[in-house]
């Protein structure tokens, strides 16, 4: 008897420190959202940049903050929040009313100035079911004088694979693209289509 009691007071600490470790909100690399989220105001884009790179690795629990950093001035940040709610949104059930109002905090994005955040919520919405809106940002980007941004296009539509097929068209005049990656990818992507019947 007197042996189970002195086991007691070690259960009820173990107790105490499990309840301590339930009520702290849910860190990534030792710190909370709120802690990352007071760091996207760094003046030092390197510090921000891994703050809103860490909230997207966070998914659920930061999507207050992810939603909030959507209309975060510097363009990597903008990229970071797309991804992070991109990931929530995709595991989510596909009839949960989450996804669409995800998608609806998304489409903005879509007028985005800057090609990262714009094409990574372009693919993400086209994986929502808002291909309409989605494919032709993608298509246009296809025509974008900058390489990296041509390719980031091409690479998008090649990852949605058959949800793509709208765009086969544009995609098969890529491959005559100035740059080799993008002739590559967009001869890939047309190889994986099932071929007409004749």
């Amino acid at each position: 008897m007197s042996h189970c009691l002195l086991r007691i007071p070690s259960f009820v600490a173990w107790l105490s420190l499990t309840a301590a470790a339930a009520a702290q909100p849910p860190a990534f690399l030792g710190r909370s959202a709120s802690q990352y989220e007071l760091e996207l105001k760094s003046g030092l884009p390197q510090t921000r940049h891994l703050a809103a790179w860490s909230l997207a690795q966070m998914g659920s629990p930061a999507r207050d903050a992810l939603n909030a950093a959507l209309a975060h001035d510097d363009p990597t940040v903008r990229y970071w929040a797309v991804h992070g709610l991109s990931r929530i949104a995709l595991s989510s059930p596909v009839d949960a009313p989450l996804r669409q109002s995800l998608a609806a905090a998304l489409a903005p994005l879509l007028d985005d100035k800057s090609a990262a955040p714009r094409l990574a919520a372009a693919e993400t919405l086209a994986r929502l079911g808002r291909r309409e809106e989605a494919l032709p940002v993608l298509v246009q980007a296809l025509a974008d004088p900058q390489e990296a941004t041509r390719i980031a296009a091409i690479e998008s539509l090649a990852r949605l694979g058959p949800l793509a097929a709208p765009a086969k068209q544009q995609i098969a005049a890529a491959t005559s693209d100035p740059s080799e990656y993008v002739k590559r990818i967009a001869a890939r992507w047309l190889a994986a289509q099932p071929q007409a019947s004749p």
